[in-house]
Formats: C-alpha cells, structure tokens, sequence
C-alpha cells in the first residue's frame, strides 16, 4: 500500500499571486512547516477529487490567501467548500482588501485573518506563525473546529429551521469569532475579542465584506497636554487615568469602509483607501450609528461596547503610545503633513505605524473625537476617564492633516469645529470600549434609575442603538413662581413646593428622537397651504437637521409621543417600576427654567436663548447655546414647549402652593418659553401663554419628564394613552 503523506498546511491561492505565496511559503518552509502547494495546475474530473481532495484531507491546516485574482477563482471556491466539509482550520491571509466572493463569504466572513502588506510585512508573517502553531497544537489534540453553541441550537429550534450554524475557530490570536445563522451572503460580522491582550489586532467585516482592523488598548495613566508650547489651549500638562480598556481603529476609517454603510461620498480626495475628508461631527457620529445598527441587524452582540469616536483622552492615549516627546517617533516617517504630502490626502497605512500599531494618527486628516472643544477645560478636567466638557464651542479634531505644518501634528495638538459644519480635511476612527463583566451587570439593570441622584446628574435613555435622549435630575425644591411686575396671567407672584424630584429632558425633543419613536421626521400634514407657511428648517430632511428640536406637533402629539416613549421603555424593561413620561407641568416647568434665580429680567438671555433678533427666525441645533444654571438647554426661546396643564389666567390667584397641576378642565393647554418669532421679553421664564390641544403650530415642541406615575391626574393618564392611527 502507498505510503499516505501528511502536510501541515495546504496552500489555496491564485497562481497569479505566485510570486508574493512563494515568498510566504518558502519562509513556513524554512520554519519547518511541510505544504502542499500546486503549483503546474490540476487537471478536471479524477484528478481533482484524488488529488485536491486528498491533499485537503492529509492537511492539518489551510492557509487561503485572498486577493482579487483568488476570490474570483472557481479553483479557491471548491477547496475552501471542500476545506469546510472536511472541518478544517482556515486561516485567511490578505493580500488586499478585495472583498470575498459570495460563495465563500458565509464560510469566511467570521474568521480573523492576517492582512500582509509591504509596509508590515514581518510583523504579519510573526502572527501568521503564531497562528499556524497555534492550529497545528490544536490539530494534535484533536480538537474539532466546528461548534454550534447552546444559545444557537435554541434559536435553530424554536425557529424550526433547517441551517448549519457554522462557528469557525479561526482566530490567530487564541480567540475565536462566530459565524450567525445564514440572513444573507452579504452579513457583516462585528464581534471582537472577549479577553484581548494589550495591542492585540482583530478585524470586523462591515456590509460587503468590507475588512475594517481594529487594535486593543490597555487601560493606564499617561501625561496629557504640553507645557512647553506657545499654544494655551494644550496647556497645562495633567495626570490622566484610563480606567477601561478599549479597541481603536488601525487606521482612519477608509472612503471603501464608509461607503459600505453611508449613502454617499463627500471626499474631495477620492480613492478606495484613502481617508473619508470632508464629513462633520454629526456625519461621524451618523457612521458609527449605522455601523451599531449594521451589528444588530446582523443578530451578532458585540462583545465589546458600541462603536462611537474616541474621547479626546483615548485618542491621545493611542497616538502618544507609551512616548512623551510631541510626536510617538520621527514625523517624517509618521506623518503626511505640509512638507511632504504633495498638496492632498494619502492612502491609509502608508507611513511608518506608531509603537502600538496605529497609522497616521498624526497627519493625512484631522480626526474627530467626542468631545466638546473648550480651551480652559484642561485646567478643570477629570483625572479619571475625561469626557470633556458638558458644553463648548464645538467639537474636539485631533491630529493634524496633510495640509498643516509640521508642528502642529503633534501628539497635543488640539482643534475643533462646529459639530453641523462640514470640515475640510477632517475625517474619523473609530473606537469600541471593552465591556467587563462589572459593565455587562450594569448593562442588564438598565430599568434601575440612581439611587439617591444628586441635583443636577445626567442619566442617557437608549432610544435604539442609533440614538440616546439625556435627561437631568431636579431636586425638590421651593421657589416663586410668576411675578407681580408682568401681565395679568402673571400674577401674583407666588410661592410654589416642588415636593417630589424628577428628571426632565436636557434639550427638546430632537427630530431623530421623535422619528425614533413616532416613526417619521414630521407630522404627515394635510393642509397644503400650511406647508407653504413652513418656516426654513421645518420638515427637514438632510441628516444634520435631526438634531433640531421636533416642531410643528401639537399638544396631543406630544403627549402620544410620551406614551409612546413609555410603552417602548416598559416592553424592554428598561422603565423603572411606577414611573411614566410625559409633559412637565407648568410649575415643574418654571421651576427648571428659573434653575434658582429670583429675579426676572433679560440680562442673561442673550447667551441661552434663540430668539426674533439673534436667530434670523431659523430653528437652530438643540443645545447651541449656553445652558442655564442646572445644566438644561433652549428652555428660553428657540421652540416654544408644551405642558401638560389646561390654561386659565386666573389660576395663579388660586393654585395650590404644592404641586399645582393646573385647572381640571379647559380650552387650551399651557405653553412656555418662547421661540425664534418672538421677542426677548416673550422667553422670559415668567411668561405665559396657551394654545389648543390638537392645533399643531409652526415653532412649537416639546421635553418630557420621568417622573412617577402618581403625579398624573386622571384627565392626564386618560391623555397619555398612546393613540391607534386613524
């Protein structure tokens, strides 16, 4: 009988690519490795099944090498199916970003994969190695490469349906990703690494098999800002400590990469690899929500956090890299800047990584980051885990770009813009935090509000994975409400308890919050001369606008949405027991506008507040001016909001001094605050004004509260019923 022979690897590749395989299988070869590898060319019919299949089956691992030329290859296409069939370990190698063909995708598109490239080449071969060693001790244990989990096997059997779950162990770093039930051949897979060791690599895949690389940071102190630079906003030096770990883009975030989940290309650069330019904070923000959502619709969990921008701490942290000098290395070789860019972007990944492994963090294009921009915040910052300020001018860039000196891409170099504005030479990369087991715990009590809040403290209310609605708490309290100097609904000035505390919105209701709940931008409306009388800004369709305040609802829409809000929250048990939302009550509603002042006047209203003279009679972004004193937004001016009170002019000579909540019958319901149509001394926080319940109007929105449900009269629990379409 014929002597069977046994290889380690199994070389699947284009003969095209022989020359760069060669290379890679002359270095496996001088580490000991045996492979089979064809190199004249296989015959059809018998000579594939007995020669192929043999040499597959006789090898302990298969080593498939993507490029253009392979994943269009009937060749590669049969031996990976072949491979798969036969449960043996894969190990893609890269040998550019072309995306895998669909027959291979579902049996690819969960694996890790080394991606081999000129400018890192001996760095990707050490992994490769320590990826093949790792799957040729495996193979010797014989171990199975082919699992299908418990919480899988459940869902395959509650749905009665016939599919392999496939999960892969194909990790070169120890770890393993997982392939989901089969949706479609196109699936992106988002899952990262549960315990990463510092500077690990991994990839996702995002729609169309597009390869994104990530990198894990360890937590640590490190020196943040500069002293010895003219530049004040960077001064001074401070102690940070990052408390979590976190994965951060390799490289910027690709116009290839950005394409596969948004619409169009801004990019005055334009190139496959080259950096996404062009793009505001909201654009950026916008992609790593849609890249969250692409993560959920694939049904995969992540086993990390959401993808968002880094804060500024993070991204300092990565680019200094464990270096203290004002750049991680020498710039020349790190950076494309002024000197040396030749007047444009460059593709990603060009120059010299920096000692963790990052490319151009400085240079090529500014990268936005999370934070707000404030130029005295350093002398105030947190020491653990800073986010940035809760207000500023803008937002934090970071980096320097193709077309800034030398000197300013140092490590502590900081910029910003406003966050609606398209910024030239400002692109993104992206980050995922690390989510422990403290932080999964954590995640599953989301229902449960702090325990004793303190005055002031912010909570975030997930709408979807896309949005979050912010909320602050206020403290019970006494003040005086109304004045004896105004008009006649006024008066008297009055003094009102505020027995019980409760959480009300930061901002009005944005327009993305409304569409997250009610399903549309805006009222369907069906008076088309009202259209005509739309101001600019109404309705609006373009992505930066859903940050504007919903406007145009009436009173009943605003309530609808509360109880809408409300139902969503409870279904997935993330609505605190006895607790709704709903409309602020008019005195609820003084009281956070006043946030502690005693006196009426319009001194201090030209910082907070967008109204006739300052907003050109145009919505403006929620939250672009100052806030008052407790930290809440646009509650002078802007749009006027709703409240759940009927009006009456009178009610002030008779309310209860505890917890007034307004007539118990009426015409019209209270409205507060004023907005872009009306003069300064119509937002002030006294004034009073009233409108029908059902009547949508032009400059009219609203903010809801958290608070417990016993605060509701009965009128109010009958209103706050969400509504059935008609």
């Amino acid at each position: 009988m014929e002597a069977v022979v046994k290889y380690d690897i199994f070389i699947s590749y284009s003969r095209k690519d022989s020359k760069v395989v060669k290379s890679v299988v002359d270095r496996l070869m001088s580490e000991g490795y045996s492979c089979w590898m064809d190199v004249s060319g296989i015959e059809s019919g018998d000579a594939f099944k007995g020669v192929l299949v043999q040499a597959i089956k006789n090898s302990k691992t298969v080593l498939f090498f993507a490029s253009e030329n392979s994943n269009s290859s009937e060749w590669t296409v049969k031996e990976i199916n072949i491979a798969v069939q036969l449960k043996k370990p894969i190990i893609p190698v890269r040998l550019d970003s072309s995306p895998y063909d669909d027959s291979v995708l579902f049996d690819l598109s969960a694996l890790d994969f080394i991606t081999l490239n000129d400018f890192d080449r001996e760095n990707s071969l050490t992994k490769l190695l320590r990826g093949i060693e790792h799957w040729q001790e495996q193979g010797s244990r014989g171990s199975t490469n082919v699992i299908m989990p418990q919480t899988m096997r459940k869902l395959l059997h509650i749905a009665g349906l016939a599919l392999i779950a496939i999960i892969v162990i194909g990790s070169v770093y120890g770890t393993f990703l997982y392939c989901k039930k089969r949706i479609r051949l196109s699936s992106a897979m988002f899952s990262l690494p549960m315990k990463p060791k510092n500077h690990d690599c991994a990839t996702i895949l995002l729609p169309g098999g597009v390869p994104l690389d990530m990198i894990y940071v360890e937590p640590d102190e490190f020196m943040m800002g500069a002293d010895e630079t003219l530049i004040e906003v960077e001064k001074p030096v401070h102690k940070v400590k990052l408390t979590k770990g976190f994965w951060m883009g390799k490289c910027e975030v690709t116009q290839r990469q950005w394409c596969s989940l948004m619409e169009s290309n801004p990019s005055h650069f334009k190139g496959d690899n080259y950096p996404i330019e062009n793009i505001s904070w909201i654009d950026a923000t916008n992609f790593c929500g849609r890249l969250n959502q692409a993560a959920k619709d694939t049904g995969v969990i992540l086993s990390g956090g959401k993808f968002r921008l880094p804060t500024e701490a993070e991204w300092e942290y990565a680019c200094r890299a464990g270096t203290s000098g004002d750049y991680a290395g020498n710039i020349e070789e790190l950076s494309w800047h002024l000197r040396n860019s030749e007047g444009g972007t460059h593709q990603v990944g060009m120059k010299r990584a920096n000692p963790w492994g990052f490319y151009d963090m400085l240079g090529n294009v500014w990268e936005w980051c999370w934070d707000y921009f404030d130029s005295a915040y350093y002398a105030n910052s947190e020491m653990r885990d800073p986010k940035g300020p809760t207000r500023g001018i803008g937002r934090v860039f970071r980096g320097g770009a193709f077309d800034t000196d030398g000197q300013m891409c140092r490590s502590s170099v900081r910029n910003a813009g406003m966050e609606d504005r398209y910024c030239p030479m400002v692109g993104l990369r992206i980050c995922c935090p690390r989510i422990t087991s403290d932080d999964a715990a954590s995640v599953s009590n989301i229902n449960e509000l702090p325990n004793n809040p303190k005055h002031g403290e912010n909570i975030s209310i997930s709408l979807s994975d896309q949005t979050e609605m912010e909320l602050i708490y206020l403290k019970p309290g006494t003040f005086v409400m109304g004045t004896d100097n105004g008009r006649e609904d006024e008066r008297p000035a009055h003094e009102v308890e505020i027995s019980k505390g409760f959480w009300i919105g930061k901002t009005e209701v944005t327009q993305k919050e409304w569409r997250e709940i009610m399903g549309a931008k805006k009222k369907d409306f069906q008076d088309a001369t009202y259209k005509r009388l739309l101001e600019p800004g109404f309705g609006l369709t373009d992505e930066h606008k859903e940050y504007y305040p919903a406007e145009a609802v009436s009173w009943e829409d605003a309530t609808n949405f509360c109880a809408k809000l409300t139902e969503r929250m409870k279904r997935r048990g993330h609505l605190y027991p006895g607790y709704v939302y709903r409309l602020p009550y008019e005195a609820e509603w003084e009281y956070a506008c006043m946030s502690g002042a005693t006196v009426t006047d319009t001194n201090h209203l030209e910082n907070v507040t967008w109204y006739r003279d300052n907003s050109n009679k145009k919505l403006h972004l929620c939250g672009s001016k100052a806030p008052n004193a407790w930290g809440l937004y646009d509650m002078n001016g802007n749009v006027s909001e709703w409240c759940m009170d009927w009006y009456d002019k009178k009610y002030y000579e008779m309310s209860p001094k505890r917890n007034p909540k307004g007539c118990s019958s009426g015409k019209s319901r209270v409205v507060r605050g004023g907005n872009i149509k009306d003069d300064i001394f119509d937002c002030v926080g006294v004034r009073r004004k009233s409108d029908s319940p059902s009547n949508y109007l032009s400059r009219f929105g609203f903010r809801v509260v958290l608070a417990p449900e016993e605060n509701l009269e009965s009128d109010v629990l009958q209103n706050n019923k969400p509504k059935e379409k008609q």
